[in-house]
């Protein structure tokens, strides 16, 4: 639960947001009594922070390139919309 709020803390809707989120769905699964549930719902939890932490670095990893590769990558957005124009004008 720590490694989530601490991810939380840069969710893009907000820290509130997320620290409310979390709550709720520890709530929603406070009546759970048996062990296989309770560890299919920690393997749940586990692949959340995952995700989120590749949220995260996808979003690091873009605003690097797009600091450092801007014009490169305006010049492939143009050069791919000219040759899918290009295609759809041949079919």
């Amino acid at each position: 639960m720590f490694q989530l709020l601490y991810l939380g803390r840069e969710y893009p809707a907000g820290e509130e947001f997320f620290h409310k989120r979390l709550k709720a769905a520890f709530q929603k699964n406070a009546h759970l009594t048996d062990p296989k549930e309770i560890q299919k719902r920690i393997d749940l939890g586990d692949y959340v922070c995952k995700e989120i932490e590749a949220m995260y670095h996808i979003n690091k990893y873009r605003a690097m390139k797009k600091r450092y590769y801007e014009d490169h990558h305006d010049q492939d957005l143009v050069q791919r919309q000219a040759n899918i124009q290009s295609m759809a004008d041949k079919a």
